[in-house]
């Protein structure tokens, strides 16, 4: 499958049909840079805001970031830094079923192609072979939205000087 398959399966699946989706890469890492130890992640697929179904999409007074991926066999990072060291947390997590109906099963009245014309080639989306009818896009297990919140700097500052007392 290819990356644009299945971004455009993960915007089905998600509800993200509008451009939400970030067009590059969202590049992290699991400890404030410059840490040596420090695990480097990089997300396909992620967007400014939350779900539009999340409570938090009604708080605009904080900056949210959504990870769209599949954590089947993990858990997302409990935070995570940017390039430029700013913190995020994770704040919520949104499990999915990894499905949802094929674009192409109810056909728009309004398409220029005819119901024959799209059953008579394979569908990229759902699978269906030729001549069969359309299904449901399936990304797989695991898939999950988690949200992310920016922590403003003076919290990040006061953590920092708790955990250097702490060391003292």
């Amino acid at each position: 499958m290819t990356r644009d398959i299945e971004r455009e399966q993960v915007e089905w699946v998600f509800g993200l049909t509008g451009g939400e989706l970030d067009d590059k890469p969202w590049q992290v890492s699991t400890m404030r840079p410059p840490a040596q130890n420090s695990e480097l992640l990089s997300y396909a697929y992620t967007y400014e805001g939350t779900p539009s179904y999340s409570d938090l999409a009604k708080d605009y007074g904080h900056q949210y970031r959504t990870v769209v991926g599949e954590f089947l066999f993990d858990n997302p990072s409990p935070e995570l830094f940017d390039k430029d060291g700013q913190r995020y947390t994770l704040v919520e997590q949104h499990k999915s079923s990894g499905e949802a109906e094929c674009p192409y099963r109810q056909l728009d009245p309004s398409c220029d192609e005819d119901e024959e014309e799209l059953k008579a080639r394979p569908c990229e989306l759902c699978e269906a072979q030729e001549g069969e009818g359309h299904s449901y896009v399936y990304l797989g297990e695991g898939w999950c939205e988690a949200v992310y919140i920016l922590e403003e700097e003076e919290e990040q500052e006061e953590e920092e000087e708790e955990q250097e007392e702490e060391l003292s």
